[in-house]
Formats: structure tokens, sequence, C-alpha cells
């Protein structure tokens, strides 16, 4: 076990010494440095977004490759495709996702372009007020991710637009 020994005199001093520098360094007005306490605030509320922001991104990775998996045994197919979209949209739209159904009429691989092109209709919302939207997901197989995601929800009759309908029964 190593033993540190602090020398608490000179520590004392040291803090002194650094103190009296920020102090000649602060401003000297009230106004300055209630300023100063404002900014340091505002970088301080700014750079926990930021880390947050980062870590987030980090956790949210496009690439849902499995590297326990064999995919020359098990191919990597619309299934895993449809998976990796419901994951990115339980990713965008949180613990608002009430269910999603992929529409298998349109679903499809697009050999051409090389993409499994997923359409999908997510309920969002609550379970006493929720709309649908809808969901167009297409993944790469060769990469194992999103080449393009779009979330679509459909137009909101206006108030006036309802009126409209309403007088021209």
């Amino acid at each position: 076990m190593t033993t540190i020994k602090i020398n608490v005199a000179a520590l004392k001093e040291d803090l002194a010494w650094l103190w009296e520098k920020i102090d000649d360094w602060l401003p000297q007005s009230q106004q300055g440095r209630a300023m100063l306490l404002l900014c340091s605030v505002f970088g301080f509320i700014a750079s926990i977004m930021l880390i947050s922001k980062l870590i987030n991104h980090v956790e949210h990775t496009k690439v849902h490759f499995d590297p326990t998996r064999d995919y020359a045994q098990i191919p990597f197919d619309e299934l895993d495709a449809t998976m990796i979209c419901e994951q990115e949209t339980n990713y965008r739209y949180g613990n608002s996702v009430l269910r999603t159904h992929v529409d298998s009429h349109s679903t499809r691989l697009d050999k051409t372009q090389g993409l499994y092109k997923i359409f999908m209709f997510a309920d969002i919302g609550s379970k006493k007020h929720f709309e649908e939207i809808t969901v167009h997901c297409f993944v790469d197989p060769s990469e194992f991710m999103i080449d393009h995601y779009r979330a679509i929800v459909k137009k909101q009759d206006t108030l006036l637009d309802k009126a409209i309908s309403f007088l021209n029964f």
C-alpha cells in the first residue's frame, strides 16, 4: 500500500495565491460578475447537452452487424431489414410507438439498387389518442445499415379545411 503525504500548509499557500490571481482576473463590477456567472452556467449546460448527444449517438449506431452470426450460413434477409427499421422507428419515437406493422404488398428487395425497401405503418401516441405514420426504410444488406429512412405523418385537416368541406357538403 502506498501512502501519500500532503503538505497542507503549502497547499493552502498555493490556493491562496491562485485565488488572488483569479480575483485579479475576474470583473470587479457586480454586472460583470453576473455576466460571467451566466456565461459559465450556459457553457456548462451546453457542454452537458453536447456530451449527452455524443453518448446517444454512440449508443445508436446505424450499423446492425452481428459479429456472432455466420452470414454465410444464415444470410441477411427481409426479416433482418424489417427488424432494423423497427429498431430505428423505436429509437426515433421512443415510448410513443404503440405498434408497427409491415406493408407486405410493397416491401421487397430491389435488386437494381441492391436494397431492401421496407414499408411500414406505425401508431404513434397514447392508447387513447394516436396517429398512424407511414415509414419508408431502405436497408443496404451488404453494409447492414439503413440507407434511407423517412417517416410520413398524414396531413391533418385544418379548421378552415373542415369548415369548407362542411359548407360544400
